[in-house]
C-alpha cells in the first residue's frame, strides 16, 4: 500500500540499509514492485549490526528526497525528521534500538533415566484404565469435539472474510487543479514515478506532477504517434515519417534520431476506453476493477458483478484516458486542450 520503503539506520553515521535513495532513485519504475509475477520476485536479506542507541528511521521510498543526509550531527539530523514526522501525513516509523542483556537459564536436557520412565509408564496405564472402563466412544467423543472446535474456527474465519463485501467501496474524486496546453493533445498521457509525459503533435512536453511546473520540452520533425518507455530513464519517440528517436527522459535530450520502416497507427480517439485496475497492485482494493470511458463520462466497473460503483459526468467529450498510475492513485483525462487528474478515494 506505501510502495519502496527506504531504512536508514544512525549511529555513529547515517547508513542506507539496502537501498541508498539518492543514489538509485532515478532508475526505472516501468517494472512494477507489486503484483509481479512469482518467478520475478527476489528477495533480500540484509544485516546490520546495532550499536547502543541506533535511530532506525522508516520513510517511503519517494519521501526519503526530503531528508537532507549532508548532515552529520545526530542531534540535527533526527530534528530534521521529527519536523517530516509532524508535517507530513505520510507512514513514517523511528525506532531507537537499545542493547539489552537477557539473563536466563539454559534448557535442561531430557534424560532418559528410571524416574523418568516410571513418570511415562504411569500415564500410558491411566490412559489405558479409561479407554477400558469408559469404553471407545469416550476417545472418538473426545476427538470429534475437537474437529467441532476446529470446524467452528474455519467457520469463523469464512463469516470474517466475507465481510470484506461490505466494505466500503472505491471512488472518484475530481482535482481542482488542471492543466491547459496551448495546443490540441493528440495522444493519450502517460506517467512515471516524478512526471507527466503530454503529447502535442510533433512535441513531447514533461511536467511535474501535481504542481505541473514545465521542465521539459522536446520537437520532433514530423507527428508523434507512439512512445514507449525503456529502462535507464529513456524514451522510443516515433513519428508519422517513421523517424526513431531516443530520448533522455532526465534533461529532454534527443540522443539520437534515424529513419526506419513506418509502423501502423497505436492511439488514436475512440470512444468506450477501458482501463483495468490491479487490487494488488494499487494496495487499497480487495477485488478488480476497470474505468470505463464513454464520450462524456467516466465510470468504475466492480468487475467480479459488473455493477457501476461510481460515476463522474464532464461538459465536454473526452478523448483521451490515461493508464492507472500505482503510485499516485489516480488516472489522467484529456478533453481537447485540457488534462484533468482524477484520483481514486475509498470512500
Amino acid at each position: 500500500q506505501t510502495g519502496r520503503l527506504i531504512i536508514y539506520a544512525f549511529a555513529d553515521k547515517l547508513t542506507p540499509i539496502g537501498l541508498d535513495i539518492h543514489n538509485n532513485f532515478e532508475e526505472s519504475f516501468h517494472v512494477p514492485i507489486l503484483g509481479i509475477k512469482e518467478s520475478e520476485l527476489q528477495i533480500k536479506v540484509l544485516t546490520l549490526e546495532l550499536k547502543r542507541d541506533t535511530d532506525i528511521l522508516i520513510l517511503p521510498f519517494l519521501f526519503a528526497k526530503e531528508l537532507n543526509t549532508l548532515l552529520e550531527n545526530k542531534k540535527d539530523f533526527l530534528k530534521t525528521f521529527d519536523n517530516l514526522f509532524l508535517e507530513s501525513a505520510e507512514p513514517i516509523v523511528h525506532i531507537v534500538a537499545t542493547e539489552m542483556h537477557s539473563h536466563y537459564r539454559p534448557r535442561r536436557k531430557f534424560r532418559i533415566n528410571a524416574k523418568t520412565t516410571g513418570r511415562f509408564m504411569l500415564i500410558v496405564i491411566i490412559v489405558a484404565t479409561a479407554y477400558v472402563v469408559f469404553g471407545r466412544k469416550w476417545g472418538q467423543g473426545f476427538l470429534s469435539s475437537g474437529k467441532e472446535f476446529i470446524s467452528e474456527k474455519k467457520k469463523s474465519l469464512i463469516d470474517y472474510r466475507s465481510l470484506l463485501q461490505n466494505m466500503p467501496y472505491p471512488g472518484f474524486e475530481v482535482k481542482d487543479w488542471q492543466w491547459i496546453s496551448p495546443v490540441e493533445i493528440t495522444m493519450p498521457p502517460f506517467f512515471d514515478a516524478e512526471n507527466i509525459y503530454i503529447i502535442t503533435g510533433n512535441e513531447l512536453t514533461c511536467v511535474k506532477k501535481n504542481t505541473f511546473q514545465l521542465r521539459w520540452k522536446a520537437a520532433f520533425d514530423g507527428e508523434i504517434k507512439d512512445v514507449e518507455s525503456l529502462r535507464d530513464e529513456k524514451l522510443l519517440i516515433i513519428d508519422v515519417r517513421g523517424n526513431h528517436s531516443l530520448l533522455d527522459k532526465a534533461h529532454g535530450k534527443i540522443e539520437w534520431q534515424k529513419a526506419k520502416p513506418a509502423t501502423h497507427e497505436k492511439f488514436y480517439k475512440q470512444s468506450p476506453q477501458v482501463i483495468p485496475i490491479d487490487y494488488i497492485r494499487d494496495g487499497r482494493l480487495e477485488q478488480n476493477y476497470y474505468i470505463l470511458s464513454n464520450k462524456n463520462v467516466v465510470r468504475l466497473i466492480l468487475a467480479g458483478k459488473g455493477d457501476v460503483i461510481a460515476e463522474e459526468v464532464f461538459v465536454n467529450r473526452i478523448d483521451y484516458i490515461s493508464d492507472y498510475d500505482y503510485v499516485e492513485k489516480c488516472f489522467y483525462i484529456c478533453m481537447d486542450r485540457k488534462i484533468i487528474k482524477v484520483d481514486l478515494i475509498i470512500l
